[in-house]
């Protein structure tokens, strides 16, 4: 099949690069003696797009930022590569644009500042790296995101070089039903998807506006409208409070809420989160900042103050029945031991609530639910001595391991717990377990570190901080 190329010159260029890369042409562009990419500099945006109009020649943006690991792989491992310099360098204008502003800058990425705030906005730069690929007339072609093997890359500017090839912006019916809804046209069998699209573009007024709206909208809707799992979906993802509308849908009857999101207990989790931030969290002054996570397992010095728990417990039994009433105690617990780092009582507590209602029953949704078990268990591991908790705990995790046979992490957790409460041959042969799959799954950061766990198990030493 013949290849037409609208251009002639990348035509050629790609043929060369594509179909011989190791023969030197006479034909070939000019490239000083550079490994990778040459990037362009000294000129403004607006300059890069009047020269690659004259030189005929397609752009290539890196936008990226200091603080973006992938963006420094991508300059480690694949803009330093030659094949990838050569394609490139050839067929692009490449230039680097830098989002954050830091007070390393050189003077050429200060004057950018501004070109860079117009292309984040215009070319509408939700992650890094972004990759932004512009004909010579200054239309966009082809975007794509995230870290690419230097032959992913090569591939991606491939595709932006084809003919007639056209980049599609996803948000163009966000775009007209946003100016629909401003002129009073409002479609809300569209806003959900609204909501998402302006939270994605960091439109936050205007989601607020669209949540608030269709809250008022499903006050008003039938129950064929209303008991949707689109909707269960989105009142979980908002705060409804007690003297609500909508808070009948959950309480005191939630038996069509639950087989809406076709989640068994949904709605008695969301009255659950009702009484922790309306009774729990007052009664308790507990503070809205996030309680610093220790990852190397040292603790902060241990507060061992009890709250009043029979006086929390009456005060949410003054408005809903005694089932919340002590699962909200449970909930009110492991917050209060959490931020006064009291772990022994905070994980004591936590295993009772898996005692008392089960994996299934927690707050967390689907495979997330595991992971928590599986975060609390190895936090376990690392804070606590006690064997009888610790064994307590490798109970639920070897529940977890039955519903998710196939991931080493949690097997690994299972296993150093084993070790932890004595049991070293059991906890030796499930870390075999955990390294066989990571060695099938090729998941080297894991193989590494399962191996030196079980050379410390054979040997005695401590696999913990």
């Amino acid at each position: 099949m013949k290849l037409i190329m609208k251009n002639p010159g990348i035509g050629q260029a790609m043929l060369c690069l594509l179909l011989l890369p190791v023969i030197v042409s006479a034909t070939k562009p000019k490239l000083t003696m550079k490994e990778g990419i040459q990037w362009t500099t000294g000129l403004s945006w607006t300059q890069v797009k009047e020269k690659a109009k004259k030189e005929n020649k397609y752009i290539f943006l890196d936008v990226f930022a200091t603080w973006c690991g992938p963006c420094k792989e991508m300059d480690k491992t694949v803009y330093v590569n030659d094949s990838v310099g050569n394609f490139i360098n050839a067929a692009f204008i490449a230039v680097k644009v830098q989002t954050d502003q830091t007070k390393a800058d050189n003077p050429e990425v200060q004057k950018w500042y501004d070109d860079a705030k117009e292309i984040n906005k215009a070319y509408r730069v939700l992650s890094l790296p972004t990759f932004i690929f512009l004909s010579p007339d200054g239309k966009v072609v082809h975007k794509t995101i995230g870290y690419r093997t230097p032959q992913a890359f090569i591939a991606e500017a491939v595709a932006a070089l084809k003919p007639g090839q056209a980049y599609v912006d996803p948000y163009i019916e966000f775009d007209e039903l946003e100016a629909d809804y401003k002129k009073g046209k409002k479609d809300y069998s569209k806003i959900l998807y609204m909501m998402r699209s302006a939270k994605e573009l960091g439109k936050e007024a205007f989601e607020k506006l669209l949540i608030q709206d269709y809250l008022q909208y499903l006050e008003k809707a039938s129950d064929k409208k209303l008991y949707t799992k689109a909707n269960m979906e989105f009142l979980n993802a908002v705060e409804l409070k007690s003297d609500a509308k909508l808070f009948a849908i959950f309480y005191p009857d939630g038996k069509k809420a639950d087989k809406a999101a076709g989640s068994p207990g949904f709605a008695d989790r969301m009255v659950n989160r009702v009484v922790f931030r309306e009774i729990i969290s007052p009664f308790l002054k507990l503070s809205n900042v996030a309680t610093p996570v220790y990852l190397n397992g040292v603790a902060a010095p241990t507060d061992k103050a009890e709250a009043d728990w029979p006086g929390l417990y009456q005060k949410i039994l003054q408005k809903y029945p005694k089932p919340y009433a002590e699962r909200g105690l449970l909930n009110a617990k492991l917050a209060w031991y959490e931020q006064h780092y009291n772990y022994p009582n905070y994980y004591n507590t936590y295993l009772q609530k898996l005692d008392k209602y089960g994996i299934d029953t927690l707050s967390s949704i689907g495979l997330a639910i595991y992971s928590d078990i599986n975060m609390n268990c190895w936090q376990l591991f690392e804070r606590i001595t006690d064997k009888a908790l610790l064994a307590k705990a490798a109970k639920w995790m070897h529940e977890v391991i039955k519903r998710t046979p196939l991931d080493p992490s949690h097997i690994d957790t299972y296993a150093n717990l084993l070790y932890k409460a004595g049991e070293k041959d059991k906890a030796m042969v499930w870390e075999e377990k955990a390294l066989r799959l990571a060695e099938k799954y090729k998941y080297q950061t894991d193989i590494e570190n399962f191996k030196e766990v079980l050379t410390k198990m054979r040997t005695g030493e401590k696999t913990w901080p």
